[in-house]
């Protein structure tokens, strides 16, 4: 009985052992798995940035948002890149028809016009010059060669009409003057030309 009784505690102690070898080589093969899956991505990225270096700045853009999508089951949720949001607002203003067949076709990762619209709207149309603009320029600038940078200020003339109009999402009229830091007290609420 002693025997069988001695036979059985060194059996369950080289069975607890083997299972702490076990449980400490899987620590080290997940701690392992977990490393490789990050040298794969970054892997994956470096191969993805050097295919696409030769393409144009705007290509790219479309190239990115391509591997972004096929990365996700459900495409609701996804995050667009600022540039490409904005090249995005650019082709559905020059053309809807355009823009909905290829959204439609899925020929490219297009946002849905409810993601433009919110888009759009905190893009502010403020009278003078706005300091987001050029702030924008300075970013773009500084990653430009300095013999690539010219500066020039354009204005354009157009013509307006008087108008108001209500935007039920933030409860505000659009269209009375608000000169900003350029105007002077009597010109406040007066209706402007849109």
């Amino acid at each position: 009985m002693r025997m069988k009784n001695q036979n059985l505690r060194e059996k369950l102690k080289y069975a607890k052992k083997k299972e702490f070898r076990m449980v400490k080589n899987g620590k080290v093969l997940k701690k392992t798995v977990q490393q490789l899956q990050r040298q794969c991505a970054m892997t994956k990225h470096e191969i993805l940035h050097g295919a696409i270096a030769t393409l144009s700045e705007k290509e790219q853009l479309a190239v990115r948002a391509c591997f972004s999508a096929a990365k996700l089951k459900n495409r609701r949720g996804m995050r667009y890149s600022r540039q490409w949001l904005y090249e995005c607002i650019l082709l559905r203003i020059r053309s809807k028809k355009a823009y909905k067949h290829l959204r439609k076709h899925k020929i490219l990762v297009l946002p849905s016009t409810s993601t433009l619209e919110r888009s759009m709207e905190q893009i502010k149309s403020t009278y003078g010059f706005q300091e987001s603009v050029f702030r924008a320029l300075e970013f773009k600038t500084k990653q430009m060669d300095p013999k690539d940078v010219h500066r020039a200020i354009l204005v354009d003339e157009m013509k307006l009409s008087t108008t108001l109009h209500f935007n039920k999402m933030n409860l505000k009229f659009k269209g009375f003057t608000n000169l900003g830091d350029h105007h002077h007290h009597h010109h406040h609420h007066h209706r402007s030309r849109l």
